[in-house]
């Protein structure tokens, strides 16, 4: 008995992690709790059992966007979704050819420090060719990330519609 009440509880605790970690919900607790105890007594089977659950977990004034973090953390976890932006930004970053851009759009604060972190450990690692910009898409206002390999020192200020501004090197 004592070891299915711990199976249960590091459970609640990992979707409480998942909740937290992935859709930065303050309310992951209350809302893995309430998960939790609606799965013992019955198995949720879709999307709107889910909503309903976490609708009464959490105060009536953050229903909105408490909905939307944790169907994003969600979504994350079950498709690895940071752990491929790493893999796919190392891989982009090894077939970059000379002068060769990489730019990334990241929608969500998770994603933009993954990217920005990976661009500066990468710069760490090289020489003075290659540069990261700041620059903001036209097209859906974005701040964007572009990386830059360069071996003569040029950087090219308009591509495209993208306003390029060079980053201070540390």
């Amino acid at each position: 008995m004592a070891r299915s009440n711990k199976g249960a509880r590091d459970e609640a605790d990992e979707i409480e992690r998942i909740i937290r970690e992935y859709g930065e919900e303050r309310f992951a607790k209350r809302i893995s709790n309430a998960i939790c105890v609606m799965r013992n007594a019955k198995k949720i089977n879709t999307t709107l059992e889910l909503k309903e659950i976490i609708e009464k977990a959490i105060p009536t004034w953050k229903k909105r966007e408490s909905l939307a973090r944790v169907f994003q953390s969600l979504r994350i976890a079950v498709n690895s979704e940071l752990e491929n932006l790493e893999k796919a930004l190392k891989d982009a970053v090894d077939l970059l050819k000379r002068r060769g851009r990489i730019v990334v759009l990241s929608y969500h604060s998770l994603e933009d420090r993954i990217v920005k972190r990976a661009f500066r450990d990468y710069k760490k690692d090289i020489d003075s060719d290659e540069i990261s910009l700041k620059a903001r898409c036209p097209h859906c206002n974005k701040n964007v990330t572009v990386f830059i390999k360069i071996k003569d020192g040029i950087i090219i200020q308009k591509e495209n519609g993208l306003t390029l501004k060079r980053v201070k090197k540390k």
